[in-house]
């Protein structure tokens, strides 16, 4: 399974969790062309093999995912406590998303601008650049600890 293997998944077949539960279509290489690869295959189209399933999807218009890896993980205190609302930034100082309330963060991002790092910004503590340095993987998953000022 390529959810194992920090890839994207070809057939939209895989769903995982989030952190609350609730069950997300792993990310899919190339959704714009998923329901060829699957019919191929002998694959109902996604939308059909989801029905019955809780989780929200619509029709991409474009590839959201071409040339960016997904990245997610915990945010905590030297304590172990999850981060609600650290910021995660790209150098240039874009922001790429947050943490949720229990510390959580998942973001998309440019291989390239993971490779110069992401800094993660919680009031109070330090600043953290994290630097990505896994090549092959498409999806990633990683814990940031951040310590107080």
């Amino acid at each position: 399974m390529q959810m194992f293997r920090e890839r994207f998944q070809f057939y939209g077949t895989q769903l995982g969790g989030d952190y609350a539960g609730n069950p997300i279509l792993w990310p899919v290489k190339d959704m714009l062309h998923l329901d060829v690869r699957r019919k191929a295959v002998g694959l109902s189209p996604l939308k059909e093999a989801l029905k019955d399933y809780p989780v929200s999807w619509s029709e991409p218009v474009c590839d959201s995912l071409a040339g960016k890896i997904v990245f997610y993980g915990l945010v905590s205190d030297s304590l172990g406590r999850g981060l609600p609302g650290v910021r995660i930034c790209e150098p240039s100082g874009k922001l790429t998303g947050k943490t949720d309330p229990q510390g959580y963060f998942r973001v998309w991002a440019n291989r390239r601008v993971l490779q110069k790092g992401l800094l993660f910004k919680g009031k109070g503590y330090h600043t953290f650049r994290y630097q990505f340095h896994n090549k092959k993987a498409e999806v990633f998953y990683d814990s940031i600890r951040l310590f107080k000022n």
